[in-house]
């Protein structure tokens, strides 16, 4: 059920409250002094809390561009939003959430729409949380 409530929004901000542990880098993504490379397209994703990689020492902002680099991953999608079936595909929460050195904790999801929940990380790291940036094979901008 948590994916259906998600399935259809673009996720903004995501504040996390818990334990962080050692980050492993993936060198794309990584510059030459740790951080993340900051952005050139339009940031749409926003992480800050308890990280161990970030883009300015306090946050980690991702782009299109940036998620992309992360393994990809597809789901089809019927949903009442739709009136026929889709697919969408992005990298999974968990391998970005990992990428941070986040472990335990909940965290703080807001949707550009508004909608916003308490999440805990556990069910990132166990459901397979699509964060969903293509539409049958097309950004969503």
């Amino acid at each position: 059920m948590l994916l259906q409530k998600f399935e259809s929004m673009t996720l903004v901000c995501v504040f996390l409250l818990g334990w962080g542990a050692a980050a492993f880098a993936q060198p794309e993504l990584v510059d030459e002094s740790g951080r993340i490379s900051a952005p050139n397209g339009k940031p749409i994703l926003h992480v800050t809390g308890k990280i161990q990689v970030s883009t300015d020492g306090e946050s980690a902002i991702f782009d299109y561009d940036l998620l992309k680099q992360f393994p990809q991953h597809s789901l089809r999608v019927k949903s009442p939003w739709f009136d026929t079936e889709h697919t969408q595909s992005g990298p999974l929460l968990k391998d970005v959430l990992e990428f941070l050195g986040v472990r335990g904790g909940s965290m703080y999801v807001q949707a550009l729409n508004g909608y916003a929940a308490s999440v805990p990380v556990a069910d990132a790291q166990n459901l397979k949380v699509l964060l969903s940036i293509d539409r049958d094979g097309k950004p969503l901008r």
